[in-house]
């Protein structure tokens, strides 16, 4: 755990003593650091420790937005907001009244986490690294719902269960800027490790289905750490010029 905890304040320093050499670099160019930031990523997880026990691979999505705090744009504050699924079954259902309709139960295990927090980056040169840190609010939740097959519309969803933990994250990557000189958007490679709190899942296959229509629950209860690798795009909201 050290080794994180290490890359924060470096990564810290290194921005830091940047500063001077990023401005005069903006400063040269006559391009103005959009104070506002809006962000979007794909991304894929990979669970740790002893949740990887219980819970496998899983995909989905980020977003969220940024303030930039200073002119050069070294130092921000992150919000996002961002979940994915690490578990889907399905499996059809048989309507006592008539063969003539086609659906399936499909049951969804996902994580969800909305987060805040700091975000330094080196905002020059064509390969722009950046650090950040947050404290993120979590949720496990499995759902299932009776899903078309043609039309895959859902409904009658019942959540089996849910709980709410929190975890202290840290992640770093890299922007690259894209679209010329005069764009505001970047390309973003990047990665974080969620230092999860414990709490009460259903891992994929948790639910058995009894004879009588009645459902047994199979839950865990662990600590959720997992790492997310992301890629997606970033862009800068220019502000009107006085």
């Amino acid at each position: 755990m050290r080794p994180i905890f290490a890359f924060v304040p470096l990564a810290f320093l290194v921005v830091a003593a940047s500063a001077p050499e990023a401005q005069a670099d903006r400063q040269r160019r006559g391009a103005a650091v959009p104070r506002f930031v809006v962000f979007g990523d794909v991304v894929v997880s990979k669970p740790k420790g002893e949740f990887a026990n219980y819970v496998d691979q899983g995909y989905g999505f980020n977003a969220g937005g940024m303030l930039r705090l200073d002119p050069a744009g070294m130092f921000g504050v992150r919000a996002e907001i961002g979940g994915l699924q690490y578990g889907r079954e399905r499996m059809p259902v048989a309507f006592d009244f008539s063969g003539r309709i086609a659906a399936d139960v499909v049951t969804t295990n996902m994580i969800g986490w909305l987060g805040i927090g700091p975000q330094f980056t080196f905002p020059a040169g064509p390969i722009r690294p950046y650090a950040n840190a947050s404290f993120a609010i979590t949720n496990f939740r499995t759902t299932s719902a009776i899903e078309d097959r043609q039309t895959s519309e859902t409904f009658a969803t019942t959540e089996n269960a849910s709980d709410f933990s929190s975890a202290v994250v840290f992640g770093g990557g890299l922007y690259v800027p894209i679209g010329g000189r005069a764009s505001t958007a970047m390309l973003t490679l990047g990665g974080k490790y969620y230092y999860g709190g414990e709490a009460t899942y259903l891992p994929e296959g948790g639910i058995q289905d009894n004879d009588d229509g009645s459902v047994t629950l199979f839950p865990a209860r662990t600590k959720t750490d997992f790492v997310i690798w992301q890629l997606g795009v970033s862009v800068g909201i220019p502000s009107r010029r006085r």
